[in-house]
């Protein structure tokens, strides 16, 4: 397993921090590379300019039968103007070192973009507001993402990427994304068939609340987020054993006086949720823990076959109630919309066929990369206001001439040709990922954001109010 932790942008080996994106691709690619001894005399082809050839290479969809090393060579070639043969290229891509230079690269990169976002509108506020109602230092979402392989690579890299059936070859990208920060916390590599529970960095997510799908469900993963201070909320499998021991009220979290299901087991709960949503206390038959479960009901206009979501949570009842648990798991969203445009319009649907990993990683770097200059130009677009960004159609357009605008800056050119190449590149986003408002479907399945956190809020409201009326005597209802 590879972990690429991008670690705070004050760590890198710079004397001064960039507070530009275009003096990053220009002037600090050389730096970085420098400084981690990647350069040391002229050649002819450096890690820079690698990085700026793949990266405009890779902010362009093409068939997925284009992405190879050879492809990527040949583009490097005609933006560089030279005819080289394979052995300095693949010296220059594969040397050691090659991991760090992009995990650093990419901090700094992220760093500036989540800096820009800093100036944001009412999303960034709100967000920000919920962390601290929920007294924690950040929401991050966690996922998954299994990148195919060509079918030889199975015979190049054996049990490295292994995959789910015997045919296919594949690595899995396990992704930790700030929604508070707007950028990657850190990234694990594993092969196709690495556990996700495994690949859940702990340390890293200290004071946070993270937020997981099913596939992460574990009592040992939970007792590790516990250890180390992690709020989190994880969707459940209705297949673990276990009763219930107590009940709640789903909008006050008030004990229920009638506690008719204590003793029931978990499908029997399930069985009642899809009718009507409720808020208990598990007692986990495996390891003896007693976990707290929201059965919540889902709309009636979701599409989901099952009519029910399990929601375990180690967040208080006096801190969230039942109904704010489901709004919250829905924050995840944020990292499938991240996800799908990394697939669609990133490129990241395949590698490329090479059984050197650090290639491997090298084009996965630059995935991101271009993923995050997308977000970047998407933001500027958007004036730096979240609400006003549809972040997957950012990450499905193509940006044409990110190249010329990187050269511009690496030649010194003047302040008015760098500006000018940039308002080209603005003017094509500009045609595709603003939105007005959020679609009717989007908000009645809470996947706008805004829209959201204001009612993950109003239910806070509803705790405050409900234990101001306790301290009156005048008790809400508890049925």
């Amino acid at each position: 397993m590879t972990t690429l932790l991008l670690r705070p942008a004050e760590n890198a080996s710079l004397d001064k921090l960039p507070t530009n994106i275009i003096d990053i691709l220009g002037s600090i690619l050389e730096t970085l590379a420098r400084n981690s001894g990647l350069i040391q005399r002229k050649r002819k082809v450096t890690i820079d300019e690698v990085v700026r050839a793949w990266v405009d290479y890779l902010c362009i969809p093409h068939d997925k039968c284009k992405y190879t090393l050879a492809a990527l060579r040949e583009h490097t070639c005609n933006k560089l103007g030279i005819h080289t043969e394979s052995t300095p290229y693949h010296n220059c891509v594969s040397r050691e070192g090659v991991q760090e230079y992009v995990t650093e690269l990419l901090s700094i990169l992220f760093g500036v973009i989540a800096q820009s976002f800093d100036r944001g509108g009412a999303s960034d506020r709100i967000v920000r507001r919920l962390a601290k109602k929920l007294h924690v230092n950040d929401i991050v979402a966690i996922d998954g993402m299994e990148l195919r392989l060509y079918p030889r690579c199975i015979a190049n890299l054996g049990d490295k990427c292994k995959s789910k059936t015997d045919t296919t070859a594949a690595f899995k990208l396990h992704i930790a994304y700030s929604i508070l920060n707007k950028k990657i916390v850190y990234i694990n590599l594993s092969e196709g068939t690495g556990d996700e529970r495994e690949n859940v960095e702990a340390e890293l997510l200290k004071g946070s609340l993270v937020l997981m799908d099913r596939g992460y469900e574990s009592a040992e993963l939970f007792d590790k987020l516990d250890a180390n201070n992690v709020k989190f909320v994880v969707r459940g499998k209705k297949s673990r054993n276990g009763r219930v021991i107590s009940s709640y009220n789903m909008s006050s979290g008030r004990a229920l006086k009638a506690q008719a299901l204590v003793g029931k087991d978990l499908k029997d709960l399930c069985k009642i949720a899809s009718k009507k949503s409720k808020d208990v206390d598990l007692y986990c038959d495996t390891d003896g823990s007693v976990r707290r479960v929201v059965a919540m009901k889902k709309p009636e206009c979701s599409r989901s076959k099952t009519p029910y979501g399990l929601y375990y949570t180690n967040l208080t009842r006096d801190v969230m109630n039942g109904e704010g648990i489901y709004l919250l798991y829905r924050i995840r969203w944020q990292v499938e919309l991240f996800i799908k445009g990394l697939r669609s319009g990133s490129s990241l649907r395949q590698s490329i066929n090479s059984a050197n990993e650090t290639i491997n990683i090298l084009y996965i770097g630059c995935c991101l990369i271009a993923a995050g200059l997308k977000l970047h130009f998407g933001a500027k677009v958007a004036q730096y206001r979240l609400e006003m960004l549809s972040l997957l159609k950012v990450m499905r357009e193509p940006l044409t001439g990110l190249y010329d605008w990187m050269q511009a800056r690496v030649d010194n050119m003047c302040r008015v040709t760098i500006y000018t190449r940039e308002q080209a590149i603005l003017s094509q986003m500009k045609k595709f990922c603003e939105r007005k408002k959020a679609s009717s479907r989007d908000q009645k399945l809470n996947k706008d954001l805004p829209t959201l956190i204001n009612s993950i809020l109003q239910e806070i409201g509803k705790l405050l109010v409900n234990r101001e009326g306790a301290l009156l005597g005048n008790s809400p209802k508890t049925a």
